[in-house]
């Protein structure tokens, strides 16, 4: 090789590390394959009816795409959103194999728990149906059945009064209706009432009264109560006669046997715990 060439040779090697000269390279092909996959979509996953919405979501495969369900109770179909039907309450195993316009097969599986709907029904316990203002009464619930969670909602004569499982409540004179609806998951109701009669205080205003306030040993006498205010019934009667002897009769009779000064007093209760008290003098002559 001559001098000459071998300058060039060298020259044109120099010229491939030059920087800012283009350089032609030969390409190697390069082939990207997207992964294909595909999912299942359950609504909702525990459900409270034997009804299952099923839809496949596929990523990455060339369309069209082909479906085959298998929903683990020995049915099948080929669709990419299908509703299902079980016949009866359980676990399925269900199975989706998806395969793309390639030939390319993806699969997925997944446990569906399944349940029968369930109706709720209630009842209402109040600790009392009955009273005197202000009356303070607890209702408790009671529910069978139902898909839980449940929504509690209370009235008190149509007006909303809580949302718990309870209700505790102070209710004014007269008649008033408590009513309770319960509402599962799936949105099934069931409903209750109770009726609460809460009687008006009434004031009590009571005097003794008596046959007799003097005579002669042995002196009987009969005894009784003026209700100047009735309050609030049943009512409860305490005599003392001033010697020891007590009665509970709202109208007694006593024998006073000795002469003497006797002071007669008598106590009344109501069922609201009022009370009222008097008393008078009986006068034994010898």
């Amino acid at each position: 090789m001559n001098a000459s060439r071998s300058w060039i040779l060298a020259l044109a090697a120099s010229l491939l590390f030059v920087p800012g000269i283009a350089r032609a390279q030969r390409s190697t092909p390069v082939t990207i394959v997207n992964d294909f996959l595909v999912e299942i979509s359950a609504v909702p996953d525990s459900v409270d009816s034997l009804v299952v919405d099923f839809a496949a979501i596929d990523v990455g495969g060339t369309p069209p795409i082909a479906y085959q369900w298998h929903f683990g109770d020995g049915g099948s179909v080929s669709s990419t959103i299908f509703t299902w039907s079980y016949a009866s309450p359980g676990v399925y195993h269900v199975v989706l194999v998806a395969t793309d316009a390639d030939g390319r097969v993806a699969s997925a599986t997944r446990d569906i728990a399944v349940e029968a709907d369930r109706f709720p029904a209630i009842e209402i316990l109040p600790s009392a149906r009955t009273g005197i203002e202000p009356l303070s009464v607890r209702f408790d619930s009671v529910v069978t059945g139902g898909n839980e969670p449940l929504t509690y909602s209370w009235t008190v004569d149509g007006v909303p009064s809580g949302a718990a499982s309870t209700a505790l409540l102070d209710l004014p004179g007269g008649s008033h209706t408590i009513g309770l609806e319960v509402t599962d998951v799936d949105g099934d109701v069931a409903s209750d009432s109770e009726v609460v009669e809460v009687e008006n205080e009434l004031p009590l205003t009571a005097a003794p009264v008596s046959s007799e306030t003097s005579g002669v040993a042995p002196l009987s006498v009969s005894f009784g109560v003026n209700l100047v205010d009735a309050g609030n019934a049943p009512l409860g009667y305490y005599w003392e006669f001033g010697e020891g002897t007590t009665s509970s009769l709202s109208s007694p009779s006593f024998m006073f046997v000795d002469p003497g000064l006797y002071i007669v007093s008598v106590r009344v209760t109501d069922a609201n715990g009022d009370a009222s008290e008097g008393n008078l003098v009986i006068n034994v002559l010898p």
